[in-house]
């Protein structure tokens, strides 16, 4: 009795990693080494007049010294993690076998070194709560840290840094008013 629903599944033949990788530019090399020395030994063989075995030999060894540094240096490394894959060895030294990954960008925790912005914030945040935030207070003020000068745009972008995380609101009268304590506020903003 036959199934008229049956599956049928292949098994498809994936080429190792070694054919692609290493098979497939050498055999690339030899081909290229035979065309060039056969080139190299015609012409040194009709322009020269160098007898046939000797033009061969050295059209050869050229060819091949040529075509095998060519595509060293264009897939040498490609070779080199083919070979790493097929005897499972870090050849390389890179303590990685095969290709090595792009490197990552790997966050920290608890690193005490800030960039200036950072300083600024923490500056105005602290200032803040003896100063008010209002633009006027902070006219032609300068921040500890940096001894930067703080500017129109500055107070803008800290009061909304402030506003968007919720460490100031907008006042019912007008104006801002801070929400919570300092030790609060900077730990909210990552500035502790």
């Amino acid at each position: 009795m036959r199934r008229l629903n049956s599956q049928v599944q292949f098994r498809s033949r994936e080429a190792s990693p070694l054919t692609y990788t290493v098979a497939i530019p050498l055999a690339h090399m030899i081909l290229a080494a035979v065309g060039v020395g056969l080139v190299i030994t015609l012409a040194t063989t009709w322009l020269l007049g160098v007898d046939l075995a000797g033009a061969a030999t050295t059209g050869g060894a050229v060819a091949l010294l040529l075509t095998a540094l060519f595509l060293t240096l264009r897939f040498g490394r490609e070779v080199l993690w083919g070979l790493e894959r097929a005897t499972r060895q870090d050849l390389d030294g890179d303590q990685v076998i095969g290709e090595p990954e792009e490197p990552r960008l790997i966050y920290v925790k608890g690193t005490t070194r800030r960039n200036s912005h950072d300083d600024d914030l923490a500056d105005f945040v602290r200032d803040c709560y003896t100063r008010g935030t209002g633009r006027r207070g902070w006219a032609g003020a300068r921040l500890a840290t940096t001894n930067h000068k703080l500017s129109k745009g500055m107070w803008a972008r800290f009061t909304g840094i402030m506003l968007k995380a919720g460490v100031l609101e907008n006042a019912p009268g007008g104006g801002t008013e801070l929400t919570c304590e300092l030790e609060e506020a900077l730990r909210i903003l990552r500035l502790e």
